[in-house]
């Protein structure tokens, strides 16, 4: 009686080693909520900045430029948002600045909030650019 006991017990110890590694799995092969692979671009006056794939959990448009890891300066305005005011040397002047727009298969769309406030979803393409107003 006890080590049909211990076979058993043994056996479910098994399956729940076996179904932890099975989730382990599934949840690094497949993406959670909000996690999103996104090609990300930087376009500075005087040519790229940063091109490359960045992964992130709650992206948006904000998060992705700051796993780009660039110098940044920023304004927060509370109820409306961030305003990315400058990437690296370059900072935003009368009406030079910098915006972004998002690809997601149907093309280029430039943001119509905070960069903090626009989702990504995964496969997106985003760009954010320098623009002389």
């Amino acid at each position: 009686m006890a080590r049909a006991r211990l076979l058993a017990a043994a056996a479910i110890l098994a399956l729940l080693v076996g179904a932890a590694g099975a989730l382990a799995w599934w949840s690094a092969a497949v993406p959670r909520a909000g996690e999103a692979t996104v090609r990300l671009e930087v376009v500075g006056p005087d040519g790229p900045l940063f091109n490359g794939t960045v992964r992130l959990a709650n992206a948006t448009a904000y998060t992705a430029l700051l796993a780009a890891n660039l110098t940044l300066q920023v304004d927060e305005y509370p109820g409306m948002g961030i305003y990315v005011r400058a990437i690296g040397p370059y900072a935003a002047h009368g009406a030079s600045g910098w915006i972004f727009a998002v690809d997601r298969g149907a093309g280029w769309v430039e943001g119509d909030r905070s960069a903090a406030r626009f989702a990504l979803h995964d496969g997106d393409a985003l760009r954010w650019s320098w623009t002389d107003g």
